[in-house]
Order: C-alpha cells, then structure tokens, then sequence
C-alpha cells in the first residue's frame, strides 16, 4: 500500500464514509456510498483502500473462514454468474495475500486483480469488501486506529524471527477491540494467533507501553469500559507486575522468556489469562495514547 496514502487524512475519511455506508441494520446510503466511492477513483485511493480492507478482514478472521461469501451471495441478483464467482475468487484471493504477504506480495495481488476483472468487476469487488469490512471496522476504532496499532506492533516485534505478518496485524486488532469497547471481538482477535507469538508481540509492547506504569489488572465490562482490579495479593496480579516489572527493564529479546517464566506453565487456560490480562493493560495504554 501506498505509504503517502496510509498518512492521509482523505484517505481515512474515505475509508470510513464508505464502509459507514452499510448500517449496521442492514441498510445501505447509496448515495454516500456512490459519492465517496467516487472521490477515492478521483484521488486515486481505491487501491490502498481495497488492500487496507482486505488486511483487516484478514487480520481478523480464520484462514478457514471466508468473510466476502455472504456478500458476495447478494451480488448474485445484480451481475452474472461468472462475474460473481470471479469477485468472489479474486478477493478472497486478495484476503488470502493480505494474511501474511508484504507490500510487495499485497501490489501484485493487486495487479492480479486488474488483469482478470474489468471496471465493472473492480467497482463490485470494492462493494463486497467494503460491506464485509463495514460489521468490523466498529471492534477496531476505526482503521486509523488499526494502521497505527499494527505499525506499533511491528515496530516492537517485527525482529522476531517466528512472528509473521498475521501474527503482527491479528495483536493489533486485538489491542485496538479493547481500546473500542469490543470485549468478545478482542477475545476472538487474540485466539487467532500461535499463542507463543502472541506472547512474543504483546512482551515486546511492554517497554514502549508500560515503562513507568502501574501493574494493575484491568476488565472490560458488558459495556466496554476498562475498570482496574489491583489487588496485591491476587495471583494475576502479582504474576502481570512480575512481567511488566521484567519486561520494562530488559532486553526486549528476552521479553517472551520473562513472560513464559512468570506465566503458569501447567495450564494453557493459566496462560491464556495472564494473556488476556496483558493485552488490556496495553490496551489501557493505547486509550490514553489515542486520545492525546
């Protein structure tokens, strides 16, 4: 994607003009949608905007899963048969690059993409991944949001020899549902991951995040709202300041040791929580840091 274009604040207007288009009742402005849709052609975005849809939906779903099917159901009334299935090919493919390719890999998706539609199948692609994209976009804040939390992500744990992309891109949804409200998304977003990467990505936060920050265990209620719990004598509590405490004052190379040593080994359920705690605290971080 084009960094310039990531940067831009039209750019991210359009993003969110387009994928608000759908309502979240099913209701469609096809107005709004049409104007904005334009807008993106004349700035020439719609290809960053495509790929930037196309990796969150990958970020956030299952290899298994195919979030363009439903939509691309619906087109079935519209364009014919092997248009259809030519939109849905192409863009799962799309999602399917976007799950672990680089800019590089993402560009000649892309160009795929133009060699086998025309203009019309492009403009039908661009509705499918915007209305799959649309349900989501609410868990994460916003795309603006996502971009950042993913740069974060890869800024801190890009090194690691094992973490991937997905891996990288699937935290940092994670991390943005909490800053949202989205308890049972950030839950989702964080399984999606091998756990050890998890632990690799969400360790290596803990310098730039929690340095200086007290270790407190957070929830997040049945309305999204971020408490802190800090007992001292609680064992999560004592096990979460024993990894923030490590992590804020080490090599970030040991990071997911530290973690490892001070979460449970017996339980995966043990470490899962440890995990689960972690992320809100760094979540908490990001609120603060989205706000200022």
């Amino acid at each position: 994607m084009n960094d310039h274009a990531l940067n831009d604040d039209q750019f991210l207007r359009l993003s969110d003009a387009i994928t608000g288009a759908f309502a979240a009742d099913g209701g469609f402005d096809q107005s709004g949608y049409a104007t904005a849709l334009t807008e993106a052609y004349a700035a020439g975005m719609v290809a960053d905007l495509m790929l930037a849809w196309a990796m969150v939906l990958a970020s956030t779903h299952t290899s298994a899963q195919r979030p363009l099917d439903s939509y691309v159901d619906r087109l079935a009334e519209e364009i014919e048969g092997p248009v259809c299935e030519a939109v849905r090919h192409h863009g799962q493919a799309l999602i399917d690059t976007a799950r672990d390719g680089d800019d590089d890999a993402m560009h000649a998706g892309w160009l795929t993409v133009l060699e086998a539609l025309d203009a019309d199948g492009v403009n039908w692609l661009a509705w499918a991944l915007a209305a799959a994209v649309a349900p989501v976009m609410p868990t994460l804040g916003g795309l603006e949001h996502f971009l950042a939390a993913a740069e974060m992500v890869r800024m801190a744990a890009g090194r690691a020899q094992e973490v991937t992309f997905f891996d990288i891109r699937a935290v940092a949804a994670a991390l943005c549902a909490v800053t949202a409200g989205a308890r049972d998304a950030a839950r989702v977003y964080l399984s999606l991951p091998n756990i050890h990467h998890t632990v690799e990505c969400l360790s290596a936060l803990i310098p730039g995040l929690l340095r200086g920050a007290p270790a407190t265990v957070y929830t997040l209620d049945d309305d999204g709202v971020l408490s802190g719990i800090a007992d001292p004598a609680d064992p999560d509590v004592q096990r979460l300041t024993a990894v923030i405490a490590a992590g804020t004052t080490s090599d970030p190379a040991r990071a997911a040791a530290i973690f490892n040593a001070a979460a449970p080994a017996e339980s995966r359920e043990d470490v899962e929580l440890l995990l689960w705690h972690l992320t809100l605290a760094l979540g908490a971080s990001l609120v603060r840091m989205f706000a200022d």
